[in-house]
């Protein structure tokens, strides 16, 4: 008997692109994907989305229709010498990266590629579940294009189980039989992870001693729901919900998302989330909590899951109830935005460092004079970002509480 190690998911990947459940919606939703293979002209890019989504498989198959040198990096563990490798590489013929986890590149690294991925030398296909506008410096995604997986919808899920049943042949030799219930209901927990769809189906063959598997069945082997998946698909979403929840000083829906988002038990990532809302949220509505909130995340970090809870649901308790201020949030956006259509002004000169006109020279000396200047260019001197007169506070904690308890009563 030979020992099978490699799972169902990979012995059921697609070897062809034609074989790639949704591939003509992927193509329909960006041509130039289509277009990189009917014209040979492959260029890097960046494919995002949740776990089990089919990155990896499309970029297989997407990669093996360039004819050209292939190399596989993981960012987590590939070192520099194996970057050098593929540079060196290069420089006989064009060759294709498929690195995955991009996101987690250092910055040596990065280094390394810019250039030849600028001058197509490395066609870079990178892979990340993180959405590579908060995760890659804009010098990488400057120089590739961007692809969104969409999650695997119910119905390829599916159909990719029946498929796999069928013609797996380590699955055919157990001889058991699965209704179409079994397939939904498998379908349904793995909340679009056809991977984790795949795993399932292969346990449940292999673990159930009767010829009939059964919801029973399934219902032992996972007896909790794939919450790790979820946070996968709605991550994003639920730091919005955490987010908003704080916003709108509601602090019961505010713990219920953290207690959601703490099912992957990531520290950093809810840590990084609550000190935005923090500054970007509350800032001068309760200056103190923006302290708080940092001590609170410190500890969070320093004991870890699952004893982390405690100093962030105190946290976020405390931001959701405490008065609300973006008066510092509306004068960046009022900034930026004046930068983006004035341009880069010249520096008035008695600002300077060094100044040529010695009638514009600083006096240091003189604290009273200091509020004579000028300190911004000449063209918007007279513009205002940070406006207190619209400041917006919104109460007490207790006021804060009352108000949503009565709006959730109202709703009930």
């Amino acid at each position: 008997m030979i020992t099978e190690t490699k799972p169902l998911a990979e012995r059921i990947r697609p070897q062809r692109l034609e074989d790639f459940y949704g591939v003509d919606i992927l193509f329909d939703k960006y041509p130039f994907l289509k277009a990189m293979i009917e014209h040979q002209f492959f260029r890097s890019s960046i494919f995002y989305g949740p776990s089990g989504s089919g990155k990896t498989t499309f970029a297989k198959l997407l990669v093996q229709a360039s004819h050209l040198p292939i190399f596989e990096l993981n960012a987590v563990s590939c070192n520099k010498q194996d970057i050098v490798l593929v540079l060196e590489q290069s420089k006989q013929q064009p060759v294709v990266l498929l690195l995955d986890e991009i996101h987690r590149l250092n910055k040596d690294k990065q280094e390394l590629l810019l250039p030849v991925v600028e001058s197509g030398a490395v066609v870079l296909i990178g892979l990340t579940t993180v959405h590579p506008y908060s995760s890659l410096p804009a010098s990488i995604r400057s120089r590739v294009s961007i692809y969104h997986f969409e999650e695997n919808t119910l119905e390829t899920i599916i159909s990719s189980l029946k498929h796999a049943f069928k013609n797996d042949d380590l699955l055919q030799s157990f001889e058991k039989e699965i209704s179409d219930d079994i397939f939904v209901a498998i379908a349904q927990i793995s909340s679009g992870d056809i991977r984790f769809a795949m795993n399932t189906l292969e346990e449940l063959v292999i673990a159930t001693p009767e010829k009939i598997i059964t919801d029973k069945q399934l219902e032992q082997l996972h007896e909790k729901t794939h919450l790790a998946v979820d946070i996968t698909k709605n991550h994003y979403d639920l730091l919005s919900a955490l987010q908003k929840s704080i916003r709108g000083s509601d602090a019961d829906a505010a713990l219920y998302w953290l207690l959601r988002l703490s099912e992957n038990q990531d520290v950093t990532e809810i840590t990084r989330r609550l000190l935005v809302i923090a500054f970007e949220d509350v800032a001068f509505g309760n200056p103190a909590a923006c302290s708080r909130v940092v001590d609170a995340t410190i500890a969070a970090e320093k004991v870890g899951f699952p004893e982390a809870i405690y100093p962030l649901a105190y946290i976020t308790t405390e931001l959701a109830l405490s008065p609300k201020s973006r008066t510092i949030t509306n004068a960046i956006h009022l900034a930026k935005e004046t930068i983006k259509t004035a341009g880069s002004l010249a520096i008035p000169e008695v600002l300077k460092l060094r100044t040529i006109d010695r009638t514009q020279h600083y006096d240091y000396s003189n604290p009273k004079a200091w509020q004579t200047y000028s300190y911004l260019p000449t063209e918007i001197e007279k513009r205002r970002f940070y406006d207190f007169t619209t400041e917006f506070r919104s109460g007490k904690f207790e006021e804060q509480f009352k108000f949503a308890y009565m709006k959730r009563k109202q709703n009930t």
